[in-house]
């Protein structure tokens, strides 16, 4: 049993492309964009088409370059977004992989808006990534994150209570911010997130020693009998990703597969369970457990963090909400 000042853990285990640019063909790295909204925005629509099909022609210009990226123009994005960009290039150089293309602008729920879906290659990944990018009631740019897929977003949100799905979208920016921050070695929004008393579990697969007879030995067994749970602290775990931040050159952080439940007797509670691909000088794939608590006027806390082997844990042995009892 793992206690929190709040929490208890309960272990009930054994143990569209218009057209892609490609930069080697040397085609112009001017890169357009049309947003559609159901809203009489033709004024802001235009400028957002506009700033954002800037800083995507920006990104273009400094990867054909092997540049870095200059300051933006005034206006076009605030320091934040800036940052949050030289931040992500300095580990992932990028390039936008549509030349033109067409997408829904998003109204939030606190009233800014967002471009979803923009696709993005780095060249250290197979796949392309996926971009958001928000802007304020002006149409500046202020927040730029990798996401989940499309239709892994929109299920997440189909939900007819009104309530839990504010608290879905939330933790879907949440998590997607989550996930970039890793992108781009941010550890002081890592620090924010994590709550003083946060509890962080690692599951680590043992391998039998030579000669024990067990080296063979694959799937259920190992999974029950060979894996070490490791309880860290926020501190403690912290530290040690900042080694690791400062070791790798790139890191690349994918989350799919979401799956997201509301505490039935703590409302302001969520279990976000998904599974994580982790590339840099080593890959893993691991599944990954988060209990969120929603705060008035305040951005959402993780109280748990847990991750296990994906490829050696049982579907049964996959951590929840049902382990961990909030006091």
């Amino acid at each position: 049993m793992f206690t929190l000042r709040r929490i208890s853990f309960v272990c009930c285990l054994a143990f569209g492309l218009t057209g892609s640019w490609n930069p080697a063909r040397g085609q112009s790295p001017e890169v357009r964009v049309n947003v559609s909204s159901a809203l009489s925005l033709s004024s802001l629509s235009r400028k957002i088409e506009s700033n954002l099909s800037h800083m995507l022609t920006r990104i273009n210009v400094a990867y054909l370059g092997k540049a870095e990226l200059v300051d933006p123009i005034p206006g076009i994005m605030d320091d934040k977004a800036s940052n949050d960009l030289r931040q992500l290039w300095q580990s992932s150089p990028m390039y936008c992989l549509d030349k033109s293309f067409r997408r829904d602008l998003i109204t939030k729920l606190n009233g800014e808006y967002q471009v979803r879906d923009i696709q993005i290659k780095i060249p250290a990944s197979d796949l392309p990534e996926s971009m958001a990018v928000t802007f304020t009631k002006e149409g500046v740019i202020n927040n730029i994150t990798f996401t989940v897929k499309e239709h892994q977003y929109l299920g997440v949100l189909s939900t007819p209570d009104k309530v839990d799905k504010v608290h879905r979208e939330l933790i879907l920016d949440f998590v997607e911010n989550f996930r970039t921050a890793y992108n781009k070695k941010d550890i002081e929004f890592l620090r924010q997130v994590f709550s003083e008393d946060a509890l962080i579990i690692v599951g680590k697969v043992i391998q039998p020693e030579a000669g024990s007879g067990q080296e063979g030995i694959k799937g259920p067994y190992l999974a029950r009998k060979h894996v070490q749970y490791i309880k860290y602290t926020k501190t403690q775990y912290l530290s040690k990703l900042q080694e690791v931040f400062n070791k790798e050159k790139t890191i690349s952080v994918d989350f799919s597969e979401f799956e997201v439940l509301r505490h039935l007797r703590n409302p302001d509670f969520y279990g976000v369970t998904l599974r994580q691909v982790w590339r840099s000088s080593y890959s893993d794939e691991g599944i990954l457990f988060l209990l969120i608590q929603f705060r008035i006027d305040d951005n959402p806390l993780i109280w748990v963090r847990t991750w296990q082997d994906a490829s050696e844990t049982l579907e049964e042995e996959v951590f929840g909400l049902h382990n961990f009892v909030i006091d």
